[in-house]
């Protein structure tokens, strides 16, 4: 069976950003899981959480359920505009923008589902990290983010993919 083909927008928007094709693999995380990731890292009313490369939204949803503020970005339009409407009647504000580019503000919590993403592009967006302040707690899947992090937790974890590491770090 051929692999399936996408969109004209996705292809365009990846290339455009230097994205290459292996990293615009990706996978839904469903809400239960992203609610229990969440809430495990301390994600509540008081929160804010943002999500790079968040797809078609479904961690912002999640962080809406536990009553944090939640938005994010995500490169490709096709997903990032698929569930626009109801995304804004949650409350998620999802901007179709590149991560290494997009402001990430002063959330409390920052998701990272970046498992597909290269080394290179991890490590771009790894340096965009340092601005976060201090206490700013990284929800990463798989690799611990770079620089003035502390791991606190590091649990495996099955989402529809397979087993991954799930990784709860700290802005020192």
């Amino acid at each position: 069976m051929p692999p399936p083909r996408e969109r004209f927008e996705s292809v365009l928007a990846a290339r455009t950003a230097g994205i290459p094709p292996e990293a615009r693999t990706w996978g839904e995380t469903p809400l239960s899981v992203a609610c229990a990731l969440l809430r495990e890292a301390g994600v509540g009313q008081s929160s804010s959480v943002v999500d790079l490369g968040a797809g078609r939204g479904a961690v912002l949803v999640a962080a809406r359920v536990l009553g944090a503020d939640a938005r994010g970005c995500e490169v490709d339009p096709a997903r990032a505009t698929a569930l626009a409407g109801p995304l804004a009647a949650c409350g998620v504000t999802l901007d179709v923008q590149d991560a290494r580019t997009w402001p990430l503000g002063t959330p409390t919590h920052l998701w990272l589902s970046w498992i597909t993403w290269p080394v290179s592009l991890r490590a771009q967006v790894s340096e965009r990290l340092a601005e976060l302040s201090r206490g700013t707690r990284v929800i990463a899947l798989t690799w611990a983010p770079s620089g003035p992090f502390r791991v606190v937790q590091e649990r495996r974890r099955l989402l529809p993919w397979g087993v991954v590491d799930v990784v709860l770090a700290e802005r020192v």
